[in-house]
């Protein structure tokens, strides 16, 4: 078996005809910090690719400026790197007291993007985000900017990260994007009709936080060290009410074959229009689990019976 035979379902990235796996590995948050072993943030990485994982999403900024940097090592032993899509994201920077800060200035995108060629070893960068731009950022100069990068051939895709609808609608008409990432899960079935409107513009959809935060479980309660406690008070500091919200879903916790990881993943994946579900983790059973998702299709009375919520 080739190491580039894929196990799981891939589909198109709208129209740009590059073709990713429909699970993708989100390179961020607690996997990307220092605190979290580097050996076991890199099995991860490993364990994807052996599952047939090829999209992975990755930010400049991320976990303190690590994960970039992190995603470039576990990656560093392939010679072929032609069959993945990496994806890593513009515009929020570090200063020098570790505060996160805005830069769209064209001179930061370019070297950001350079830099992020060097740190993975690449040519190419499969999609390169805006990362949650304002308004004015929507310049002549910067999109020509971006534009030149994708001629250069430095870049396959362009995109946005953002969740704010007027951002996204502003994305849509400059004619410049190819795929946009917005949060889509069980829990936020509003963004259905968004989807629809962004598939119609022939932009690709990619779907953050489709596990909805694990609100539906109890796992964020099994405190075991540090990285438990972290993940609870981050999800307390974002998201308190989708505690409450959480409940109402719980029952996808009792299917007899399915996780109800597996379930929120497979209900993401249930759109078409969505061309990658990207969740993260620090666990390898949790990501193998998760990958099981791909290619599955939910009865129709467990369909009903989430979107009747």
């Amino acid at each position: 078996m080739s190491q580039w035979e894929n196990k799981l379902k891939q589909r198109l990235l709208g129209k740009t005809g590059i073709k990713i796996s429909e699970i993708g590995l989100g390179c961020a948050s607690f996997w990307g910090k220092k605190i979290f072993s580097e050996n076991a943030a890199i099995a991860i990485v490993h364990k994807a690719l052996e599952k047939g994982v090829t999209f992975f999403d990755t930010g400049h900024s991320y976990s303190g400026g690590n994960a970039e940097i992190r995603l470039g090592k576990a990656l560093s032993h392939l010679s072929d790197k032609s069959n993945l899509c990496l994806s890593t994201k513009a515009g929020t920077r570090l200063n020098k007291r570790g505060q996160l800060y805005k830069d769209f200035s064209v001179d930061w995108v370019i070297e950001s993007c350079h830099r992020s060629l060097k740190i993975l070893s690449i040519d190419t960068l499969g999609v390169f985000h805006l990362h949650g731009p304002n308004p004015e950022d929507f310049n002549d100069e910067l999109l020509s900017t971006i534009t030149n990068l994708k001629q250069q051939g430095k870049v396959r895709a362009l995109a946005i990260n953002s969740f704010n609808l007027d951002i996204i609608d502003m994305a849509m008409e400059t004619g410049v994007f190819d795929c946009i990432m917005i949060d889509y899960n069980l829990m936020m079935k509003g963004r259905i009709s968004l989807i629809d409107k962004i598939h119609k513009k022939d932009i690709a959809v990619l779907a953050a936080a489709p596990l909805a935060g694990a609100f539906y479980s109890n796992r964020l309660f099994r405190i075991r060290g540090f990285k438990d406690l972290w993940y609870l008070a981050r999800a307390l500091k974002n998201s308190p009410n989708k505690f409450i919200q959480g409940r109402k879903y719980k029952f996808i916790n009792k299917h007899p074959t399915l996780t109800g990881s597996q379930i929120a993943l497979a209900y993401v994946l249930d759109n078409p229009k969505i061309s990658c579900a990207v969740f993260g983790t620090t666990d390898l059973q949790h990501l193998s689990d998760n990958l099981n998702a791909s290619g599955i299709s939910l009865p129709i009375e467990l369909l009903d019976k989430i979107n009747n919520i």
